[in-house]
């Protein structure tokens, strides 16, 4: 155990004296999970059933109900995506916009926190057994982006486990 500490310790050191941020890292590391899973990707008014919970695409849209403050800059966009979450598991689920990546052509997307909307997904919400939670996660994008997509993966999975079409 000493040794795999160690082992992990230099690497991280390796890591930050190339220059290169760990989450640069994470994307050239042979983790020995194979090619990333294909995963489906779900339109709105479906629903994904995970292992212990549920998460319904409620809708999603185009967003400019903003303030001047909080203005998208030139070329960029704002859309919300409205998603349930239900626990169906036999114990605690953390869940929160924190898991939800937004892309546009392929490339992540910057998420929105908007402190004038009261429908704000929570970033990470504890839910018990049988409960839910609904919120808004809103994203800036390319005004001129082809394809976008919004990718679910569970806290500690690496890949994406769903995807959720957006036609906004």
């Amino acid at each position: 155990m000493k040794r795999l500490c160690c082992l992990v310790m230099a690497c991280l050191l390796v890591v930050c004296l190339s220059g290169c941020s760990f989450a640069e890292y994470v994307k050239y590391v042979d983790w020995g999970f194979g090619e990333p899973a294909a995963y489906d990707v779900y339109q709105i008014g479906e629903t994904y059933s995970g292992d212990g919970f549920t998460i319904t695409y409620k809708k999603c849209e185009r967003w400019d109900d903003y303030s001047k403050f909080a203005e998208p800059e030139k070329g960029y966009r704002f859309i919300r995506a409205k998603f349930l979450i239900e626990n169906t598991g036999e114990w605690d689920r953390y869940f929160g916009s924190a898991l939800f990546t937004c892309y546009a052509d392929g490339v992540e997307a910057d998420q929105h926190y908007n402190v004038n909307c009261k429908d704000n997904m929570e970033v990470s919400v504890k839910l018990k057994p049988g409960e839910t939670s609904e919120g808004c996660i809103y994203y800036k994008v390319p005004v001129d982006a082809k394809k976008l997509e919004i990718g679910f993966a569970p806290s500690g999975v690496f890949t994406t486990m769903a995807g959720f079409a957006v036609n906004a």
